[in-house]
């Protein structure tokens, strides 16, 4: 190592970047990209509806943040020649907004005293808004502190069956639009629910009372029994069953006094 190498320019740019603790140009780019954006969110945060009601809850992503680990040195090739550089020289990833390795890796806002980062999909919790303006409010206060990093609004809302759902918002009418959605969703599901129950009560008029006395699964084989029984049509057709099992059935029918 008594030699001294004459390092390419580029990587001489790098290194000086780490040296003088100055922020890659691709970094202030971005932070005057989340200064532009926050503005936009302010103006509309004063122009739209301020009150109302979110259904789901606001978290706050953050790209051009970068962990950097003290011990670790990165293998860099350049015309031939190999180098070894600290790990504080490198910039932070930056990934494609929306792109699904984006949604799966990086770093959120934590719900913590300090708030500190953390991992999106992380064991630790995120700091989540119900108000979209409080939501504005706390990026722009730290876009102040954070130039360097950019920041963006996603919302979190839940499908009819509970699963959760992100999207990157920019204005409350993005947010009001997706509790529309996801609104008419339940809604379809509540009617189709309510067909379903009807269409079940007009063919098995006696489920609901046998449901009380022998549970969901036993009661259904017994309304088809029933059902094959008024109708006239052989009940092996429908159900195929056993002697002694059909003997059985008759009886608990009886026994509620459905035959």
């Amino acid at each position: 190592m008594g030699a001294t190498l004459q390092m390419p320019v580029t990587l001489q740019k790098l290194l000086a970047c780490h040296e003088r603790e100055v922020i890659p140009k691709f970094s202030i780019a971005l932070g005057i990209i989340g200064i532009i954006q926050t503005s936009q969110y302010a103006l509309t945060a004063m122009t739209q509806q301020k009150d109302a009601p979110l259904v789901g809850h606001l978290v706050i992503y953050v790209d051009g943040y970068k962990m950097y680990h003290k011990n670790l040195w990165h293998g860099i090739s350049q015309d031939g020649k190999h180098y070894l550089v600290p790990d504080k020289a490198m910039p932070a990833e930056d990934l494609e907004r929306g792109s699904q390795e984006w949604w799966h890796s990086g770093w959120a806002i934590g719900d913590n005293a300090r708030g500190r980062l953390c991992l999106r999909f992380g064991s630790k919790p995120l700091l989540s808004f119900k108000d979209y303006d409080a939501a504005v409010a706390h990026i722009e206060s730290r876009q102040r502190k954070h130039k360097q990093q950019r920041h963006t609004l996603v919302y979190v809302s839940k499908t009819v069956g509970g699963r959760e759902i992100y999207d990157i918002v920019h204005f409350l009418d993005d947010i009001l639009a997706i509790d529309a959605e996801r609104q008419r969703e339940i809604d379809a599901q509540k009617a189709y629910e309510t067909e379903q129950r009807a269409r079940l009560a007009e063919r098995y008029p006696e489920l609901d009372k046998l449901r009380e006395t022998f549970g969901y699964s036993k009661a259904r084989s017994l309304a088809d029994l029933l059902r094959c029984i008024r109708s006239g049509t052989p009940d092996d057709t429908l159900v195929p069953l056993s002697k002694s099992t059909r003997y059985r059935m008759l009886r608990e029918l009886r026994e509620v006094g459905l035959i």
